[in-house]
């Protein structure tokens, strides 16, 4: 029999995969812990999420597919805000229960067909070997990561939230774009996730348009006053040409007259 969690149980089942081809990875492992309870995991390949359930019972580890819209989340929610109200009553818990068959039971609901998925699940332990590594030697670095998954860790935090606060704080711990990194949800510590980079050609400072922005341009330096050229010495303006003198026009009027008749006749008197 298995009895784990139904909240923990549908925070794991966000990160689970939903590929025909790795039908192994479509659910929630579900394994005994070495001293108290049970693991519950998932993983798609590019994130994976481990929860512990220190109430939780197991016989053997199981890989489990149940419907998510079985596990009425507002029902739960709703049960959350009354309990809320009154501090001295306990977290409320529902559980889900697996029989020997395979067959779920939730609060009023139960399924009609097994829900193991028969197949093997890889060891999600081997993951943690290089983020392992970074903490130990503290090789922190920072990495792209894809904004949905991150969005997923978000509804991950609400769904595990007591009060049902979902800006549940995310911190992501990053040892490179080459490396896989950790991610812890704010306040809990029976819960974290581990994040796959992506590559991305993201620069780790600001955009170049920011520069004039951040870094206005210094102010012009003035440069020395130069001492004022001496005046040229001021020339002469050349005299203006004397006009030529005109002749009076009495003298040309008088040049130009013809000889008069009386003196023609002279003339020819002193000829003969």
């Amino acid at each position: 029999m298995i009895k784990v969690d139904a909240v923990l149980f549908l925070a794991a089942n966000i990160c689970r995969s939903f590929e025909e081809t790795r039908y192994y990875l479509n659910g929630v492992f579900i394994q005994p812990h070495p001293e108290k309870g049970v693991l519950l995991t998932a993983t798609d390949g590019h994130r994976l999420i481990c929860i512990h359930d220190e109430n939780g019972e197991c016989a053997s580890a199981k890989i489990v597919n149940i419907d998510a819209k079985a596990i009425d989340q507002k029902a739960l929610d709703s049960y959350r805000k009354e309990m809320a109200v009154d501090k001295q009553k306990e977290e409320p818990k529902v559980d889900i229960v697996i029989d020997e068959a395979g067959i779920v039971s939730v609060g009023t609901y139960r399924s009609i067909r097994p829900c193991f998925v028969d197949g093997t699940y890889p060891d999600w332990r081997a993951v943690l070997k290089p983020v392992l590594a970074g903490a130990r030697d503290q090789k922190y670095a920072p990495a792209n990561f894809n904004n949905r998954y991150l969005a997923d860790f978000g509804k991950v935090g609400a769904v595990l939230s007591p009060d049902g606060n979902k800006s549940v704080a995310l911190r992501v711990v990053s040892f490179g774009d080459g490396n896989p990194a950790l991610v812890r949800f704010g306040n809990m510590d029976h819960v974290f996730a581990i994040l796959m980079p992506v590559r991305a050609g993201t620069s780790n400072e600001f955009p170049i348009w920011m520069k004039p922005v951040l870094e206005p341009a210094p102010a012009p330096v003035l440069a020395p006053a130069q001492p004022e050229p001496a005046p040229e010495p001021k020339r002469d303006a050349p005299k203006p040409r004397a006009k030529a003198r005109k002749r009076p026009a009495a003298r040309r009027a008088i040049a130009k007259r013809k000889p008069s008749r009386p003196a023609k006749k002279a003339a020819k008197r002193r000829a003969a």
